[in-house]
């Protein structure tokens, strides 16, 4: 190496020895912040096996390596609000075109009831997981013509856990 060279690389060793040590104090403080008692996350995650999976692996990271407090898990775009929906009986109507359309129906309900069921029982897996002093919160799958503010709309109602307005658009 020149002279030249030399004189920038220790130009560059000193300056990015200065980011590190600001890296590092960052690092330290941002440790001490996420170590306090009040502070604690919430893995998101869907009823899809990879998105568990994903969340999972974060937690066993966040807890054992990191030493975060994990406190529990919101399960996203869920059917189980749909889970006690009622579905009319197709023996109860007279109109022949009606029965034929809830019968083929009645096999997609059937089906939805058994997603339903099945994220359920994931949703108290992960109360259980989250154990007593946890948080496990199950938020609606909402229609994919939700618009962006709608959907935080209903997700926020979700949270609290009430009911949303028919329309949340001014």
């Amino acid at each position: 190496f020149g002279a030249e060279t030399r004189e920038e690389l220790q130009s560059f060793f000193a300056l990015f020895s200065h980011v590190l040590n600001h890296l590092n104090r960052n690092q330290d403080e941002m440790r001490r912040f996420f170590s306090k008692p009040e502070i604690g996350f919430l893995l998101v995650t869907s009823p899809d096996q990879e998105a568990l999976a994903e969340a999972f692996y974060f937690e066993t990271k966040a807890r054992d390596e990191l030493g975060l407090p994990v406190i529990g898990y919101v399960l996203n775009r869920s059917v189980t609000v749909t889970r006690d929906a009622p579905f009319p009986n197709p023996d109860e109507t007279e109109d022949p075109t009606l029965k034929r359309a809830l019968t083929k129906l009645a096999v997609l309900a059937k089906r939805e009831h058994a997603t339903s069921d099945d994220h359920q029982r994931l949703a108290l897996r992960l109360r259980k997981r989250a154990g007593a002093q946890g948080v496990a919160q199950v938020l609606p799958f909402l229609p994919e013509s939700a618009s962006e503010q709608e959907a935080l709309v209903r997700l926020s109602y979700a949270v609290v856990g009430a009911d949303a307005p028919e329309s949340t658009t001014p």
